[in-house]
This record gives structure tokens, C-alpha cells and sequence, in this order.
């Protein structure tokens, strides 16, 4: 019959269908992943510290210091007041500095570091240190591979900031990307602020980053932070207080401009975060060390504070107090064999004063210098010879007592059972107990064991050692009580691991 056709079986119609949907979901299935594959994401967690150079027992508070950074889980962490040794080509050692020691605390998951030496410091009064810890500068300490570093050099304008500030710039490789991260210290001269800014921002525009970060102390100031809008916007705007200052160098194409968030204020809207403290009291007033990232390309997870010096206090008072005894120790025995050096190697600040190598209170009344100061004096490190020698004998004996007693319970276990016998054999012990009384243990026979050393004088050497020690202990209260008040009167902020804190973020490479 004209235009009639033949109808197609439903099976066939069920068949293409299930095809087509089968390729279709295939094709689905191959785009997602490639659109899950092209999007996954990058996560580091970044850091800032201000290391508060060497101040109070950089030797204890280090350990301090690396155990907050494994704690925060920080992937890398820029570090400002990093104090290094002057390069001694005389002595021929090697450059000593602050982030090489932490380093070695963190090893091996830190395998990278870079130092830019700043400025020169004043040099102390202990003579003995003219050639240690007289740089200070910024540093970088990664997980992730350092590619490259550079150092700028920032122009100086301040009459109140006599430092030169300079800022260190690395490219570190974080899982596959290029991040271009730049570690500050800016003045605190607002004016001088302004022009730091300004060159900070036409140097990292000339490099042309996708991914920035600026880590640091930035001295920001609650009533002035206009160099900071100029990070948060890219360029100073004309309502901002900076341009008279720096308006030559700001960009004129919008194309050009980085604009930064900064970390803690997008984690912690409406919180104070404070992170600087003069002194334990008042507290923490402002929020100089900050986390700045591209708003472009990071997204903000979250901004942690990790530092506070009651924790500090609680862990570490003990080995402050060591650090203390050994300085004490070290500056009479300059002061003894008439050594230079000896005294603090930092200012005790306004509200202490050093003596024998520590900061104690009471301002700068009670400074003294070696070889003037009383508590460690030449008297008193022979009076610390004469107590070490004594307590090394009465120690000895001690030892020896001990062996005594050991050595009759041994012989007393394995010949009691040879009865009277026992006291030719053993001169230890010639009233051995029974062996079915050792077996059990008894006290009474533990006792008799013990007690029947006494005529070998194993128990009058024990007795002797054992006054012997007490009678020092009481007699060094005497003989060293300055010193020992000297030792135990600790500043507060010497309690405090540094006048910042330590700053964490979590960001996303979008």
C-alpha cells in the first residue's frame, strides 16, 4: 500500500535509547572529571612571626618557638627581628643566625630557609659579644622548595627611624605553583610607612605574580592605617593621607594593580586579633603582624593566634631558670679568671636592670657591670668550687654505699644457705638471713640484710653521704643567697615568649 512503512520493534527502540543514554552519560562522566581534575585545589598553610631577636634565653625560647610552628602546621613562615653573627673572616666560623637554629629544631620537614641580613645593631655592653647577634634582617622557613630570593632595598626618609628597611622576596614551588611571597618589617615612622608601601607595591608589580603574599610586622597603627588601604586597594586613593607622599609611584592602568585581603579580617570579621604587646601589661593593644594575600587568587579558610606567654610560663619556667643559674655561673667565672664579657647580651628594658649576666627588676638602679657585681664575684665562684668539690665526694660515697648494700643483698641471695659459713665468705654481710626468707622477700630479712652491712660500713657510708649532701644544701643557701635571688627574680615579660604573637592562616590557590 503507497506510503505505508514498516514499523520499527519496540526492543530496537529500547536499545537505541539505553546507547544513547549510555554515551551520554559517558561523555557526562568524562567532562566532570576533567573539570574536577582541572579544579583541584591547592591548600597551604602560611605564617608570619616577629622572633623579638634574642631577647630573654633565646636558648629555651626557641624550642618554644618551633613547637608553635609544628603545632600550627604552618607550610611556610616568614620571621622578622632575625638576628645573625657578623661574617668573622679573622676566626674563619661559619655565619651563625636564628632561623639556621630553629631549622635544626624543625629538620626534616623544613628543609628550606633564606636570610636577608637588614641593619646593624648597636653593639652591647658585654664585650664579648661585638661579633654575635649583630645583624638583624628577615628570613623565610619552608616545607616547600625556595626558588629563588632577593633582597629590596627600601629608600630612607624618616629622622626618627634610623633603620633602613628592606624587604625579602622568594618564589616557592607549593605543590606544582609558583607563589611569590615577600617578608616585611616596615617602619614605624607613618610617613616613612607610606613611601615603603609604595615601592613594596611598584617592585611586586614589575614581577607580575599570579599568587602574592605579604608576611609581617607592618608597625600599623590603629589611628593611621592608610599604607594599608594602599595594599588593600592596589594604589592610594585620593582620600587616603599617603598620596602627597607617594603618588609618583602609584599605577595608572587598572590592569596593573594587586589588591590584597588581609587574612585575619576576612576569617575574623568584627575581632580585635590583637597580636603586639610592649610589655605583659597592659596587653596586647594593636595588630602590627598580618598575613596579606592576592584577593584574586586566595581564598581564605580561616586565621589563627597561637603564642600567649602563660603557656610559656607554665612549660618553661624551669629551664629559664637553668638558663639563669648557667649565666650566673658563666659570669663568675669571667669575673674569677678576669675574662671580658659577662654581661647581658640585650637591654633588660625599662623595667629591669643586669647583673651577672641576667635581666632582674628594679630598672636601671640596680645595673651593675663585671667584674663589680657582689653575686658573682671572685669570692663567690671559689665558694662554688669548694661546694661542687664537696658534693662530688659526699656523691662518691654515696655511689659507694650503694654498691655496698647492692652487693650484700646479691650474696646474701645466692650463699645464705651456707649459714655461719657465710661470714668467711662474705665480709659484707657476715649475718646473712635465710635463703627461704630471701626467696620470699620478706621484709624482716630485707632489713637484716641491709643492717648487717653496717659493720663494713656500707650504712655508715650511706648515713655520712646522705648528712653530708643536706648539710651542703643548707650551707649553699647561705653561701650563694644572693645569687640565688639574683636567679629566681624573673621579669614578667621574661615569661613571655615574645611581645607578638604568631600568626596562621589557612588559604585555598583558586
Amino acid at each position: 500500500m503507497a506510503g505505508a512503512h514498516t514499523r520499527e520493534p519496540c526492543w530496537k527502540k529500547f536499545v537505541h535509547m539505553w546507547a544513547e543514554t549510555s554515551r551520554m552519560l559517558l561523555l557526562l562522566w568524562v567532562v566532570m572529571g576533567m573539570e574536577m581534575g582541572g579544579a583541584r585545589s591547592v591548600s597551604v598553610t602560611v605564617g608570619t612571626y616577629n622572633l623579638w631577636n634574642v631577647m630573654f634565653n633565646w636558648d629555651v625560647r626557641k624550642h618554644h618557638i618551633a613547637e608553635m610552628i609544628k603545632a600550627s602546621n604552618i607550610d611556610f613562615i616568614g620571621l622578622q627581628e632575625v638576628r645573625a653573627d657578623e661574617v668573622s673572616t679573622d676566626h674563619g666560623r661559619q655565619r651563625r643566625t636564628q632561623v639556621d637554629e630553629l631549622q635544626e629544631l624543625l629538620l626534616p620537614d623544613y628543609k628550606w630557609s633564606s636570610f636577608q641580613g637588614g641593619h646593624t645593631v648597636a653593639n652591647p655592653k658585654d664585650k664579648k659579644m661585638v661579633n654575635e647577634w649583630q645583624i638583624e634582617g628577615l628570613a623565610l622557613l619552608s616545607k616547600y622548595p625556595i626558588l629563588r630570593s632577593e633582597m629590596q632595598e627600601l629608600t630612607h626618609h624618616s629622622r626618627t627611624d634610623r633603620v633602613k628597611r628592606k624587604v625579602l622576596h622568594a618564589t616557592l614551588m607549593v605543590q606544582g605553583v609558583e607563589v611569590f611571597v615577600s617578608v616585611v618589617h616596615l617602619s614605624y615612622d607613618k610617613w616613612q610607612q607610606c613611601n615603603n608601601v609604595a615601592e613594596i607595591m611598584a617592585y611586586i608589580r614589575d614581577k607580575k605574580p599570579k599568587y602574592s603574599l605579604i608576611l609581617g610586622d607592618f608597625n600599623t597603627y590603629v589611628y593611621y592605617e592608610g599604607p594599608l588601604e594602599g595594599f588593600h586597594l592596589g594604589y592610594f586613593s585620593t582620600q587616603n593621607k599617603c598620596p602627597k607622599y607617594a603618588k609618583s609611584k602609584n599605577p595608572t592602568v587598572e590592569s596593573e594593580l594587586t589588591a590584597y585581603d588581609d587574612a585575619w579580617k576576612v576569617a575574623n570579621y568584627g575581632l580585635d586579633g590583637f597580636t603586639f604587646s610592649n610589655m605583659p601589661s597592659p596587653g596586647f593593644v594593636s595588630r602590627p603582624d598580618r598575613i596579606l594575600v592576592s584577593n584574586r587568587y586566595f581564598r581564605v579558610v580561616g586565621t589563627k593566634l597561637r603564642g600567649w606567654g602563660e603557656e610559656y610560663a607554665v612549660n618553661y619556667k624551669r629551664q629559664v631558670i637553668l638558663a639563669r643559674r648557667a649565666a650566673v655561673i658563666e659570669a663568675a667565672r669571667r669575673t674569677y679568671y678576669g675574662e671580658v664579657g659577662g654581661d647581658c647580651g640585650y637591654d633588660c628594658g625599662p623595667h629591669g636592670s643586669c647583673r651577672c649576666g641576667v635581666c632582674i627588676a628594679g630598672g636601671n638602679k640596680n645595673f651593675c657591670s663585671l667584674p663589680n657585681c657582689r653575686e658573682c664575684s671572685v669570692g663567690s665562684y671559689r665558694r662554688y668550687l669548694l661546694a661542687r668539690a664537696i658534693f662530688a665526694f659526699f656523691c662518691l660515697q654515696l655511689l659507694l654505699a650503694l654498691v655496698q648494700i647492692v652487693l650484700a643483698m646479691i650474696r646474701g641471695s645466692t650463699l645464705g644457705h651456707q649459714g655461719s659459713s657465710m661470714t668467711r665468705t662474705c665480709p659484707l654481710l657476715p649475718l646473712a638471713p635465710s635463703w627461704r626468707h630471701l626467696r620470699h622477700l620478706h621484709f624482716a630479712s630485707c632489713l637484716r640484710t641491709v643492717t648487717s652491712s653496717c659493720r663494713n660500713l656500707a650504712l655508715v657510708n650511706l648515713t655520712v653521704s646522705l648528712l653530708g649532701l643536706l648539710v651542703l644544701s643548707m650551707l649553699s643557701r647561705t653561701w650563694f643567697l644572693e645569687a640565688l635571688h639574683l636567679i629566681e627574680d624573673v621579669l614578667p615579660e621574661e615569661l613571655n615568649p615574645s611581645d607578638h604573637l604568631l600568626v596562621s592562616s589557612e588559604l585555598i590557590l583558586l
